[in-house]
């Protein structure tokens, strides 16, 4: 039962000290997020504002559900063909997907 107890005391403890790594690295950088991390924001919203998995928006837009997850994360940016890929699969224009991550960019500052 100790080990239980102890477990989850172990889980919370883990995750306040993440969150507060973040909270700390967020504020050195003046939480000023990177335009892939707006990028990816955008993505994910407007991904699930249309109810679709990255595994349907990976598989519409002809590229791997991982890159896509990597691009929500904001780890990797995307390129010009993979930007006309997910606008098209997303139904938009790519410069409609540009014009929100613009929006996002400016409100940001």
């Amino acid at each position: 039962m100790n080990h239980i107890i102890d477990y989850h005391y172990f889980v919370e403890y883990t995750t306040w000290i993440l969150w507060l790594r973040q909270l700390d690295n967020e504020s050195k950088r003046g939480i000023t997020l990177k335009s892939e991390e707006i990028f990816g924001q955008v993505l994910r919203s407007t991904r699930k504002k249309q109810k679709m998995s990255q595994e349907k928006l990976a598989f519409q837009s002809n590229l791997d559900r991982t890159y896509i997850s990597m691009l929500e994360r904001g780890v990797h940016q995307p390129t010009l063909n993979s930007l006309l890929s997910l606008a098209e699969a997303l139904n938009m224009k790519a410069s409609e997907l540009v014009e929100l991550v613009e929006e996002k960019i400016s409100e940001t500052k």
